[in-house]
């Protein structure tokens, strides 16, 4: 178990919120690996907020991505069989 002050270092990622995101993305792979699982990967854009649109509008001018996120989510091919794998349906 690593403690506090120990960290899992990547090459050629230096910057800390890279390194993060890079570590959490080899470990959910891991995981779904091991389970047999789909790793479905996807960018999500956020429904438009009132409250953001001077944000958004500001953004757009700058050809500036705004509200948009990545989701990792782990299907169990079990479960969901609309899910293809390899190109083939899932069963």
């Amino acid at each position: 178990m690593l403690s506090e002050n120990d960290k899992i270092l990547i090459v050629g990622v230096d910057d800390e919120v890279e390194r993060k995101i890079v570590l959490r993305s080899l470990l959910i792979s891991f995981y779904a690996k091991e389970k047999h699982c789909k790793l479905v990967i996807g960018n999500f854009k956020q429904r438009p907020q009132p409250l953001y649109e001077h944000a958004i509008e500001f953004a757009d001018s700058l050809d500036m991505v705004f509200g948009i996120e990545t989701i990792y989510c782990v299907k169990d091919t079990g479960i969901i069989s609309n899910i293809r794998i390899g190109g083939k349906q899932g069963e």
